[in-house]
């Protein structure tokens, strides 16, 4: 039996619509007006509800609005009953929310006929609902015993309409009220980046708009607590029979700690990787503060501070995401028993946590630096070197007060341990580049006389090769009379017996033009000398000597297997003195033969290794260097050298890929030593002499 709510105030029509449902079997309650027909509605509960159209209190269509906004009676079948006949009338009531509409007069057979329709169609809808709400309660528990988070949305609208318990858990938020509006929800998905992805753009969305199917996705989710986790997420569409999206699945789970764990140790090969290819240390160092920001939980801001050589301060190393005047007020920070959370740390030798920066008694003399920046936290960490020698710092800041995570100790630890080597290694690079560079500066001479009417300058660059010296070296030197000897050599390889071979060849070379006037005789001799020693190693050489003549110097040549010089005139013009001869320390009674250059006042000699020419981009070759030697403005030598160094080597100097050393000799005057000072330079005179 089903009941039936009749609302009606005219008493006829309400006794013959009882009789007639009441032969049918129906329990029929009876409303004379609108209010009273509500208040049955909500009280007793009916199956179906006739209501008149012009009913005192509440018309029809009032009375239709408060029974389809109650939670309780929104699904009531209701028939209107009016005496407006018409389409329009019957379309009105329709949209109005009603199931039917009848105009009156009708027949008894017609009113029951639609009754038992839409008691039917009721009977259908609830036990639909029934099993919509028993698949639904099996559906949730099914999703309440998976491990991983899972939401379904309605399309096209995208309201997330179910989740289930590990959904709660992960987000630390249940199912958000809807946002249709805007770029962004209120669920604060991140990429990878820290980016916020707006709300057409996650994978969700895209299942239902696009009918997309993502697998697998990482991304960062800010939980309920501002904890940034990383998700794995997959989602798809659900179709309906002919493929419309009518929904989509979200299924994600909490991979923060594996994820974390594996870009830390892939952070950390990385940044082995940069130390061990001999990358910068704030390079180095930056990366490490990055992926600490990056591994964080939650938003911060990390900092790496480098002990001072005396010992007593922290200096700044790498914090590229601090305000730049933070990072200035606590460059030379002092270490001491309350200097912050990074001063602390240095002189306990152990992590320091300040978890609010505004009333820790360590931040007394910081309070108002860090309250100026926003810096409410900071916990840090003592960074050691291989051998144990505490060498900085590395801090990790809060926006908001807080301690750090056990996640975030193991993140810091492990880099810190990272950032040490970095440390360690680039101040033994640095001690290793000090001395190197001494070694190197003992194979040359500390600084080149004054030679009465010459003025020369020298220029060395040396090869960018870590940890071992070079071969190249040159000398001037005064010889007995008023003679000066010079030498340029090169000698094969770099090293420890490159650098042994070098002081032997220069020194050899020096003691031997003292005794041998002919410098054809003195490279021989130190050819001789060379295959002689337990060294097997050769070398090139240039060696020459000049002596005042009346119209300003004569020089003397002797090659061994070197670059040839080159003059540059007064006047700019530029010629190749074309000495040759063989290498050093190679061939038994080898021959070097002696070439003759006189000049002249403001005549230049330069002399030079092939690291200038050879693989430099900037001088290909011998005719490119006197093209560039023939084209600098400068006249004097210091000036033309400074100069070629510019076009050579760049400003600052590239790196190169072998040793470069030039040696410029100047004739200031006619004639050093008191010799006549008029005079003009002269030809370059050449004459081949046998030894």
């Amino acid at each position: 039996m089903s009941r039936v709510l009749h609302i009606e105030d005219d008493p006829r029509n309400r006794l013959l619509v009882r009789k007639l449902l009441a032969g049918e079997g129906h329990e029929v309650i009876d409303a004379t007006d609108g209010l009273e027909g509500v208040r049955a509605a909500l009280t007793t509960r009916p199956d179906l509800v006739l209501v008149d159209l012009n009913i005192p209190g509440l018309d029809g269509y009032e009375l239709l609005d408060a029974v389809r906004s109650s939670p309780e009676t929104q699904d009531l079948p209701v028939i209107l009953l009016s005496a407006r006949a018409g389409e329009e009338a019957a379309i009105r009531g329709l949209q109005a929310g009603a199931d039917d509409y009848l105009p009156k007069p009708f027949s008894g057979r017609e009113l029951l006929a639609r009754v038992r329709a839409h008691l039917d169609l009721s009977r259908l809808r609830r036990q639909a609902a029934a099993d919509i709400g028993a698949e639904r309660r099996r559906l949730e528990q099914t999703l309440q015993q998976l491990p991983v988070g899972v939401m379904l949305a309605e399309a096209p609208s995208r309201r997330v309409v179910l989740g289930n318990r590990q959904a709660a858990e992960i987000l630390g938020h249940g199912i958000l009220p809807d946002a249709p509006d805007g770029d962004y929800d209120g669920y604060e998905l991140l990429t990878l980046e820290r980016e916020r992805v707006k709300r057409d753009d996650g994978p969700l969305a895209r299942a239902i708009r696009l009918g997309e199917v993502v697998e697998d996705a990482d991304m960062l989710y800010r939980t309920g607590s501002g904890r940034v986790i990383i998700l794995r997420i997959s989602a798809a569409p659900i179709r309906a029979e002919d493929g419309t999206v009518v929904a989509g699945v979200l299924v994600f789970q909490d991979v923060s700690e594996r994820v974390r764990t594996e870009r830390l140790l892939a952070a950390q090969r990385d940044i082995l990787a940069l130390v061990a290819s001999g990358v910068s240390l704030p390079r180095t160092l930056e990366s490490i503060v990055t992926c600490v920001e990056q591994l964080s939980e939650f938003d911060a801001w990390a900092s790496i501070l480098l002990r001072s050589a005396d010992g007593q301060r922290l200096e700044g190393g790498a914090a590229p995401n601090l305000p730049a005047a933070y990072n200035e007020a606590i460059d030379g920070l002092q270490i001491g028993p309350a200097a912050g959370s990074c001063g602390t740390a240095a002189y306990r030798g152990e992590t320091v946590i300040v978890s609010d920066t505004s009333t820790d008694p360590l931040w007394a003399e910081y309070r108002e630096l860090a309250a100026e920046h926003g810096l409410r936290a900071c916990w840090s960490t003592p960074i050691r070197a291989d051998d144990g020698e505490l060498v900085g710092t590395l801090a990790v800041y809060y926006a908001e007060p807080r301690e750090p995570r056990a996640e975030d100790h193991r993140v810091v630890d492990l880099l810190a341990r990272t950032a040490g080597v970095a440390i360690g290694r680039a101040r033994d690079a640095e001690t290793r580049a000090r001395r190197l560079a001494e070694l190197q500066r003992s194979l040359l001479p500390r600084a080149l006389p004054d030679v009465p009417g010459i003025r020369a300058a020298v220029s060395f660059h040396p090869e960018e090769r870590g940890s071992e010296v070079g071969g190249d070296f040159y000398d001037l030197f005064s010889l007995p009379g008023d003679a000066w000897g010079f030498v340029v050599g090169d000698v094969c390889g770099h090293g420890t017996e490159a650098a042994a071979v070098t002081a032997f060849t220069r020194h050899t070379t020096r003691a031997v033009a003292r005794l041998e006037r002919r410098p054809s005789g003195v490279l021989s001799i130190v050819n001789d000398e060379l295959r002689a020693s337990d060294h097997d190693r050769f070398c090139t050489a240039l060696y020459g000597r000049f002596e005042p003549i009346a119209d300003g110097i004569q020089l003397t040549l002797a090659c061994g297997g070197h670059p040839p010089p080159l003059v540059r005139r007064a006047d700019g013009h530029v010629e190749t003195v074309r000495a040759r001869g063989p290498l050093l320390g190679v061939f038994d009674d080898a021959e070097f033969p002696e070439t003759i250059v006189d000049l002249g006042p403001g005549d230049t000699l330069l002399l030079y290794t092939d690291g200038l020419i050879e693989r430099n981009p900037r001088v290909s070759d011998d005719a490119g260097l006197r093209t560039l030697v023939a084209s600098l403005r400068a006249g004097d030598a210091d000036g033309l050298l400074a100069e070629l160094e510019r076009n050579a080597f760049g400003s600052p100097p590239d790196p190169l890929p072998d040793d470069a050393a030039v040696l410029a000799i100047q004739v200031l005057s006619p004639q050093p030593g008191g010799a006549d000072p008029e005079g003009t330079g002269a030809p370059v005179l050449v004459h081949a002499m046998a030894t």
